[in-house]
């Protein structure tokens, strides 16, 4: 059995949610009609990475991040570029987390977690092959999350990310059996750097413990807790504030934090350009729980 396969078991993902999350390649253009721009003809092709990277700077519509998944995946087909892996497990998290979910495609969120699952497994192994070879000789995955360094932080996050997604949308049964696997890796990139990804870490484990029902480790005193330690590092990401607000203060009815930290969301116009696409969703997911306040208190 291979390094990948091993872990796959683990992770125990049903086959349906494998099957068909990633976008079929959009069709080919149709050929010119009329005069024909011979310089524009002689055009070398754009180049893969180019392309990529133009749609999911388009991410904020779907199908522009379908279109930057199914390149992504074309980019990462020989399964060994860490930092190619990485971005497509990143993209399937946001698709879903982003897209599907809110669309309120349940099926096709769940499989799109599944896919950013394994893009996560294979870009960890990939930037730590001291971890694979354990993993290749049977070891067990949670107990060698410490092992991971710097170097792997990121494609961790993103698995993180992704299990955190795959077992919220699948239940409770996916909660009870991968809590421990979230909070071991969680600790482990706090460790190594709380602040990465805009206070993904602490991002990450405030939602699993607002999420979470208390019978799989859900802790609203904990949930708080994060969310705040997260604002600290980084008070300008929106999509902070807006889960604190969905996720935290419905359910403990404080219905002041909720508008004041949607209401900061809304008024904030810090530029984080690496990430635009993500706060101007956030701002606009913002505006619309206001405007539905009086309904959800």
């Amino acid at each position: 059995m291979t390094t990948s396969s091993r872990l796959t078991v683990l992770l125990v993902v049903s086959a349906a949610c494998s099957r068909g999350a990633v976008p079929p390649p959009l069709a080919s253009p149709a050929p010119p009609t009329g005069k024909v721009d011979v310089a524009r003809a002689v055009e070398p092709p754009v180049d893969p990475s180019a392309r990529a990277a133009a749609a999911w700077q388009g991410r904020a519509k779907r199908a522009q991040a379908e279109r930057a998944i199914a390149l992504f995946e074309s980019l990462a087909a020989d399964g060994g570029d860490a930092a190619r892996l990485t971005l497509l497990a990143r993209a399937y998290c946001f698709l879903a987390g982003e897209h599907l979910a809110p669309d309120g495609d349940a099926t096709a969120a769940l499989a799109a977690y599944a896919q950013g699952m394994r893009a996560g497994e294979a870009a960890l192994l990939a930037s730590a092959p001291g971890l694979a070879a354990k993993v290749a000789q049977g070891e067990a995955v949670d107990e060698l999350l410490p092992l991971i360094g710097g170097a792997s932080a990121d494609a961790a996050y993103w698995y993180l990310e992704s299990v955190r997604g795959f077992t919220l949308a699948k239940g409770l049964t996916a909660l009870v059996y991968y809590r421990q696997r979230i909070v071991r890796l969680a600790a482990r990139l706090l460790q190594l750097d709380g602040a990465l990804f805009h206070a993904g870490p602490h991002l990450s484990l405030a939602l699993f413990y607002a999420e979470s029902p208390s019978a799989a480790g859900g802790d609203l005193g904990k949930a708080r807790a994060e969310f705040e330690r997260a604002l600290a590092l980084e008070p300008h990401y929106l999509a902070i504030k807006v889960a604190f607000a969905e996720s935290y203060a419905t359910r403990v009815h404080d219905r002041e934090l909720f508008t004041r930290l949607l209401g900061e969301a809304v008024a904030d116009a810090t530029l984080l350009p690496e990430v635009e696409p993500e706060q101007a969703m956030a701002r606009a997911r913002a505006q619309k729980l206001l405007a539905h306040v009086d309904e959800l208190f």
